[in-house]
């Protein structure tokens, strides 16, 4: 499956924890965690329209996706990379995904660039139920293994391009 890439513009914004008012007790979310889910939301469905129009491939929210995000802020403040993920893997329910509890992902750490803030959100289907409900024991280790790889490249700043495509193989063979 060719993996589903996009950018949202702006600075990431980690997920933030519900507040609640103390006058009426009312538990909501924060304005800036809702903007950026939003934005997320508005990019993954045009890049998902834009990926089934040249692919030709049907999308399928069931299975198991491999979310792998990079964030670039435009401030040297401290933002979690795993709540940037967490704000991206929640705008994305019910878009790509039914939930996010078959989401797994690669989150480095945000880093600083002043001049172009944006998120990297890049998508794999990893299992895709539809087409194929059992795998083999050896089909499972070698995801792993893929998986693996994938954490270690990004963690050190690899090209996402070049994990990727072992990870792409992977499900390539599943689908023979």
């Amino acid at each position: 499956m060719t993996p589903l890439r996009f950018v949202v513009e702006g600075s990431p914004v980690g997920k933030m924890r519900p507040r609640s008012d103390r006058r009426s007790g009312r538990v909501y979310t924060p304005t800036p965690t809702i903007k950026f889910e939003r934005a997320v939301r508005e990019a993954g469905a045009l890049a998902l329209a834009s990926w089934i129009a040249t692919s030709g491939e049907p999308w399928s929210l069931v299975g198991e996706f491999l979310l792998v995000t990079r964030g670039f802020a435009d401030t040297a403040r401290a933002i979690d990379g795993d709540n940037v993920q967490k704000s991206v893997a929640d705008a994305l329910n019910g878009l790509l995904w039914t939930d996010d509890r078959s989401v797994g992902g690669a989150y480095p750490p945000v880093r600083v660039d002043r001049r172009k803030p944006r998120t990297e959100v890049e998508v794999v289907r990893v299992l895709d139920l539809t087409a194929r409900p059992r795998l083999e024991a050896r089909d499972v280790e070698a995801t792993l293994d893929a998986a693996r790889q994938l954490v270690k490249a990004w963690t050190i700043g690899a090209p996402l391009d070049v994990p990727l495509a072992l990870l792409e193989g992977v499900v390539q063979g599943w689908i023979r």
